[in-house]
C-alpha cells in the first residue's frame, strides 16, 4: 500500500506541476495499475473545482442521471458517438452529465464536437443547474473541472498514442451521477477500468469493440463489442458479435465525422447517417440495459444477466426504428442549448435570493378580510413596481406612496422582491401597507419556505417559473399556494403553462435576459381558439396603451413594469392607466330578419343577434318569419336577444316565451349570466346594466334622452348610428364623464340606420372602433 500511495503522489505532483513534459507524460504512460489509478482519482477529486450550483444539479434531476463518455486515444477520424448518445438519451428517460476534454489524437473530441455546436462551455460550467433544467444535459469541460487538463492540452496535442489524462477524464466527473457507461481505446484498457471502478465502487458499463481495423472507444453493431458491467463488489462481462454489415472502411465512412453528426441532426438520408444512427442506437440500447442493471435487486440480478446481450439486441432494433423521432427531438434539445449559451451576466436566475424566512404577519397593516382577491377580479392588470431591472435603473423621484396612488385604477399590484431588481422583502412589507388591492410578488422560488416568507409579507399572489423548477417542485409549490388560497402565476418563455391558477408567457429568455420580439408580437395579437386565454397573463415588455389594451381584450390581463416604472408624474401614470382600461368593444351585434342575415352573422363572428319584435319598427321580423326561424333560433340561443318594448308584439312574445333571455327591453345574454338588460331611449326601465346609446337621434345630449339618476351608475354601452359620427363623439364624452364605458358596437347601423341587418362592413366596425379607442 504505501508503494502504491509513493507512485500516486509522484504521479499527482507531475500532473499538478505546471512544467509538465512530453517525457513526463511518457514515463507515466496508461500501463497503471487499477489500485494507482483508482488512488489518482482520489487525490485529484481534491483539488478540482465543481460547479458552484451543484447540489442544484443533483436536486432537479428527475430522472437516472449519467455519465456518458469514451476515452478517446485511438487516433484518426470518428463519429463523436459518445456525444451524440448523450443529446439523444433524455430521448429514452436520461439525463446526462458529460464530462470530457479536447481530442489530443483525434478531431472530434467531445468539447471540440460541442463547441461546434456555438455552445460556450465556460457559460455552461458557470450555470450548470440552468442548462440541466432545461435541456437535461450537462457538458462540463475537464479544463474547467481540472486545471491541469488545460495546461497539459497542448504537449498532449503533441503525443502520439493515448496518455494518463485519456484514463483520469472518464473517472474525475465532479458530479455524483449514478452510473457511468465509458468507452475504452481497448480491451486491456477496458479491465483496468471496470477494476478502477469496482475499487472506487461506481456503477458502470465499460465498452468497447473491435473491427478489422482495431478497436474502438465505444460499443459497435459492426463489430464484437466487449462489456464489463460492475455494481455491488462484482464485475460481469459480456461479448456481443458483430450484426451489422458495413459498406466500407471505418476511416474512409468517418473521414469527417463532425460534417457527419451534422448532415444526421439535418435528417439527410446518406450511407454515413444510416450507420451513425446504428452506432447511436446501439450504444443508447446498452445505456437502457446499464439503467435496469444498475437498480436490478439481487434476487433479480441473475435472471437480467442471463438476457443482457438479448435484450441489448431487442433494444437496439426499437430504438432504430424511431430514430427520425429521436432525431427531430434532439434538433429541439439543441436549440434550447443554444437559446441558453448566452448567459447574460446579472440575469436573475443567477443572483441569489435575500429572501428573510422569518414571520411577518404582524407588520402587516391590513385586515386579510379587506385585502382584495385575483380570482374575484374579470380582468387583470398588474400594475408593478419594480426599482430596477438587470438591464438598467430607472430614475423616478416618485415615491413608492404617491406610486401606489397613482396605481389606484390597476386591478392588482405586482412587487419585484428579488434583489437583482433592487427589491427585497422590505418593499413587499411597505406596498401591502399602502393598498388593499391583491398583491402578486415576482422571485425566484423554490421552496416553501420562500414562498411562506412572501406570503407572511403580504403577497396573496405568488410568481412561479416552470423554466426553473422541475416538474415536482412546480406541483408542490401549486398545492401549496392553494392550500393557502393564494393564487399561483405560473412563469415560462419556452411554453404554456399547464399547471397553475393563471399562466404567465414572456417572451424574454430568463437567462440570456433577450427578448424574442417576434414572440412578443405574436403574443400582443394573439388569436388562437384551440387554447384557453380565460388564464394567460403577459409579460412581455408591454409599452403603450394600445398593447395593453388589445392584450387585455384577448387575456386574463397582462403585467406592466418598466412602461409605468419609467413615468415620474403620478397623473401621467394615472391617464396611461385610464387609456390602457377603456378597451375598445368586444361585443359585435347586429339585427336580423331572415335564415340568410343568421347564417351571415354566424359566419361573421357576430357576438349578438337582435330579432326585433315590436310591429311599429321597420325592422319587425313578423309573426310568420319568427315561426319559421325558432327552430335555428334555439341552436343557438347564447347569440340571440330579442328587441321588445311596451307595444311589443304578443303574439310574438308567446312564441318565444321558452327561451333563456327574455326581458322587456334589450336581452344581452353574455354580460352576466343573461341578468343584464340593455335600453335605448326608454325612460321606463332603470335597473338596467347597459344602454345603447343611439346617436342618431337627434337633441342636446345623453341627459335630455335618459333619466338623471341614470348619472350614478356604471353602465356599458353599446354605440351605434355609425353615420352621425359628431353625435357619437358627443355621446361618448358623456359617457366618459359619467363613468360608463363601451362595451359593444352595433354592426349593422355602423352603416347605416336605415335597417336592422346582417351585413357587416368591416371598414365600418373598425371606425366605429376607433372612434371609440380615442375617448
Amino acid at each position: 500500500m504505501k508503494k502504491i500511495r509513493e507512485e500516486s503522489n509522484y504521479i499527482i505532483n507531475i500532473l499538478l506541476n505546471d512544467e509538465i513534459t512530453t517525457e513526463l507524460l511518457y514515463k507515466i504512460g496508461t500501463n497503471l495499475k487499477p489500485e494507482v489509478l483508482a488512488n489518482l482519482v482520489l487525490e485529484i477529486k481534491k483539488q478540482g473545482k465543481t460547479p458552484q450550483n451543484l447540489n442544484e444539479i443533483i436536486l432537479s434531476a428527475d430522472f437516472p442521471v449519467f455519465d456518458i463518455v469514451g476515452t478517446g486515444g485511438i487516433g484518426g477520424n470518428k463519429l463523436n458517438t459518445s456525444t451524440l448518445v448523450s443529446l439523444f438519451a433524455p430521448n429514452i428517460g436520461f439525463q446526462v452529465i458529460k464530462h470530457g476534454g479536447r481530442s489530443s489524437t483525434g478531431k472530434v473530441g467531445a468539447i471540440d464536437f460541442i463547441e461546434k455546436l456555438g455552445i460556450s462551455l465556460e457559460s455552461v460550467f458557470l450555470n450548470a443547474a440552468e442548462y440541466f433544467r432545461v435541456t437535461g444535459v450537462v457538458f462540463l469541460a475537464a479544463a474547467y473541472t481540472y486545471p491541469m487538463f488545460a495546461k497539459s492540452a497542448p504537449i498532449r496535442k503533441k503525443m502520439q498514442g493515448p496518455t494518463i489524462f485519456n484514463l483520469l477524464g472518464p473517472l474525475l466527473n465532479p458530479i455524483p451521477v449514478e452510473a457511468k457507461m465509458i468507452g475504452a481505446f481497448n480491451q486491456s484498457i477496458a479491465k483496468k477500468l471496470a477494476e478502477t471502478c469496482k475499487i472506487l465502487d461506481q456503477k458502470a458499463v465499460i465498452v468497447t469493440s473491435k473491427d478489422a481495423e482495431g478497436y474502438l472507444d465505444e460499443a459497435s453493431p459492426f463489430a464484437k463489442t466487449y462489456l464489463y458491467f460492475y455494481k455491488d463488489k462484482e464485475i460481469y462481462d459480456f461479448e456481443i458479435e458483430p450484426f451489422e454489415e458495413i459498406s466500407d472502411s471505418r476511416f474512409n465512412i468517418f473521414s469527417d465525422g463532425v460534417h457527419i453528426a451534422n448532415d444526421l441532426l439535418s435528417l439527410k438520408e446518406t450511407n454515413e447517417t444510416q450507420i451513425a444512427k446504428k452506432l447511436i442506437a446501439f450504444n443508447l440500447s446498452i445505456l437502457g440495459v446499464l439503467n435496469e442493471f444498475k437498480s436490478c435487486s439481487k434476487n433479480n440480478l441473475n435472471a437480467l444477466l442471463i438476457h443482457i446481450p438479448k435484450k441489448i439486441i431487442s433494444n437496439y432494433k426499437i430504438i432504430l426504428d424511431q430514430m427520425n423521432e429521436h432525431i427531430n427531438l434532439v434538433q429541439k434539445r439543441i436549440l434550447k442549448i443554444n437559446q441558453l449559451k448566452k448567459i447574460h451576466s446579472k440575469s436573475p436566475i443567477l443572483v441569489k435570493n435575500n429572501l428573510i424566512l422569518s414571520s411577518f404577519k404582524n407588520n402587516i397593516s391590513h385586515n386579510s378580510n379587506q385585502i382584495e382577491s385575483f380570482f374575484q377580479k374579470e380582468k387583470l392588470l398588474l400594475a408593478e413596481i419594480k426599482l430596477s431591472r438587470p438591464q438598467e435603473n430607472f430614475n423616478s423621484d416618485l415615491s413608492i406612496e404617491d406610486r401606489i396612488k397613482s396605481y389606484q385604477n390597476s386591478d392588482a399590484i405586482s412587487v419585484v422582491t428579488h434583489p437583482s431588481f433592487s427589491g427585497s422583502i422590505d418593499l413587499l412589507q411597505k406596498v401591502r401597507r399602502l393598498t388593499t388591492k391583491p398583491i402578486l410578488a415576482k422571485d425566484f422560488i423554490r421552496t416553501i419556505e420562500e414562498a411562506q416568507a412572501l406570503i407572511n409579507a403580504g403577497a396573496n399572489g405568488i410568481l412561479l417559473l416552470q423554466d426553473m423548477l422541475n416538474e415536482v417542485e412546480l406541483k408542490t409549490l401549486v398545492e401549496y399556494c392553494n392550500n393557502q388560497n393564494v393564487a399561483s402565476f405560473v412563469e415560462s418563455s419556452f411554453q404554456i403553462p399547464t399547471i397553475g391558477d393563471f399562466h404567465v408567457l414572456n417572451s424574454r429568455n430568463l437567462f440570456s435576459l433577450e427578448e424574442n420580439k417576434g414572440f412578443r408580437d405574436f403574443l400582443i395579437h394573439f388569436s388562437n381558439t384551440k387554447i384557453d386565454s380565460s388564464k394567460i397573463i403577459l409579460a412581455s415588455s408591454l409599452n403603450s396603451h394600445l398593447e395593453i389594451r388589445n392584450c387585455l381584450s384577448i387575456f386574463k390581463g397582462c403585467i406592466v413594469g418598466s412602461a409605468f416604472m419609467k413615468i415620474s408624474e403620478a397623473s401621467s401614470i394615472r391617464n396611461f392607466i385610464s387609456k390602457c382600461i377603456n378597451k375598445k368593444p368586444t361585443i359585435k351585434f347586429c339585427g336580423a330578419r331572415t335564415l340568410n342575415d343568421i347564417d351571415r352573422a354566424i359566419e361573421l363572428n357576430i357576438d349578438l343577434i337582435g330579432i326585433n319584435l315590436i310591429p311599429a319598427s321597420k325592422r319587425f321580423i313578423g309573426k310568420n318569419n319568427l315561426i319559421k326561424l325558432i327552430p335555428h333560433l334555439e341552436k343557438i340561443q347564447d347569440k340571440i336577444c330579442f328587441i321588445t318594448r311596451d307595444d311589443v308584439c304578443l303574439e310574438c312574445l308567446k312564441i318565444i316565451s321558452h327561451f333563456k333571455s327574455i326581458e322587456q327591453c334589450y336581452s344581452i345574454p353574455m354580460l352576466i349570466n343573461r341578468n343584464n338588460l340593455i335600453v335605448s331611449n326608454s325612460q321606463k326601465f332603470l335597473g338596467m346594466n347597459a344602454f345603447l346609446l343611439d346617436s342618431s337621434i337627434p337633441g342636446s345630449g345623453i341627459e335630455e334622452q335618459y333619466p338623471k339618476n341614470l348619472k350614478k351608475q356604471l353602465i356599458p354601452v353599446f354605440a351605434s348610428g355609425g353615420i352621425h359620427e359628431q353625435n357619437v363623439l358627443s355621446r361618448l364624452n358623456e359617457c366618459k364623464d359619467m363613468g360608463w364605458s363601451p362595451v359593444g358596437i352595433d354592426c349593422a347601423t355602423g352603416v347605416s340606420n336605415s335597417d336592422l341587418t346582417a351585413h357587416l362592413d368591416s371598414f365600418s366596425f373598425e371606425k366605429m372602433s376607433l372612434l371609440i379607442s380615442r375617448i
